[in-house]
């Protein structure tokens, strides 16, 4: 059985008296860690899902519900959800890198399909002009949502860069 080591504070206030307490490694590791909200990452993937999320809200949803075709209703319903639900759980994957970066590449997968309908449902109405404006704006949301879980991406592989790094100067 390990010893566990503990550590000794010493309090060197003037206002307050001298005071000694040790602080065990058990109790030190039980404190609830803060990378959750210090990560960019976190920032972009749930950027991402707010963006992906919103485009629910937006005219091109109501192109896509009104198409005759059932099954390009049901897929884009199906990726509409997994591109807004996938980068969120991979914000809670803080734990673990690998397994982060894995979700949130499946996160870009779900965002290429829903831009890819998005843009087949644009170019079916008749191409581009000022009658679609607010389609094509609506159609460039799925491209933020992508852009956002690419560089979240980046920044997961650089924080397991980072880590590797540093186990090796150990």
């Amino acid at each position: 059985m390990m010893k566990s080591r503990t550590r000794i504070f010493h309090s060197t206030d003037a206002n307050l008296p001298y005071v000694r307490f040790c602080v065990s490694r058990q109790q030190r590791s039980t404190q609830l860690p803060l990378p959750l909200i210090q990560r960019i990452q976190t920032i972009y993937l749930t950027l991402a899902a707010l963006a992906s999320g919103t485009v629910y809200f937006t005219p091109i949803t109501d192109q896509i519900v009104h198409d005759p075709v059932m099954w390009i209703t049901v897929l884009y319903y199906l990726t509409l959800v997994g591109s807004s639900c996938i980068p969120l759980a991979a914000v809670f994957l803080f734990g673990n890198r690998r397994l982060q970066a894995t979700v949130a590449r499946s996160g870009i997968f779900f965002a290429i399909v829903l831009l890819g309908i998005a843009a087949g449902t644009v170019l079916s109405m008749g191409g581009f002009g000022r009658f679609l404006a607010d389609e094509l704006l609506s159609s460039a949301l799925p491209v933020v949502s992508l852009l956002l879980q690419m560089l979240a991406l980046r920044a997961i592989h650089r924080d397991e860069e980072l880590v590797r790094s540093i186990d090796r100067i150990r």
